[in-house]
């Protein structure tokens, strides 16, 4: 193994990030604790936990989809050449 490790050197790089921009601190940990309730879920079975998770996870989802949105209308307002005609576009379209 020393032999292995010594002739095949380990070369650490930064690679960058390509993390999506919607996901904020706050979903991250809404995730983890998502998670953590499932196998709390699994473990007891509990009806009142059931119904909590669900609605728990009811919640997540309209924060993500909520937070995609706003990173799509974003993009689509900087990347125009009429930030206000698109603002106005997006704003009827709602």
């Amino acid at each position: 193994m020393r032999l292995i490790n010594s002739c095949f050197l380990v070369i650490k790089t930064n690679r960058p990030s390509y993390g999506k921009p919607w996901i904020t601190s706050g979903i991250r940990i809404s995730r983890k604790h998502k998670r953590e309730l499932y196998t709390e879920y699994r473990k007891y079975k509990n009806p009142t936990l059931d119904k909590y998770y669900k609605d728990y996870c009811w919640i997540l989802l309209k924060v993500i989809k909520e937070a995609k949105k706003k990173m799509e209308y974003y993009r689509r307002i900087l990347n125009s050449t009429n930030r206000m005609k698109t603002s106005w576009s997006l704003i009827n379209i709602e």
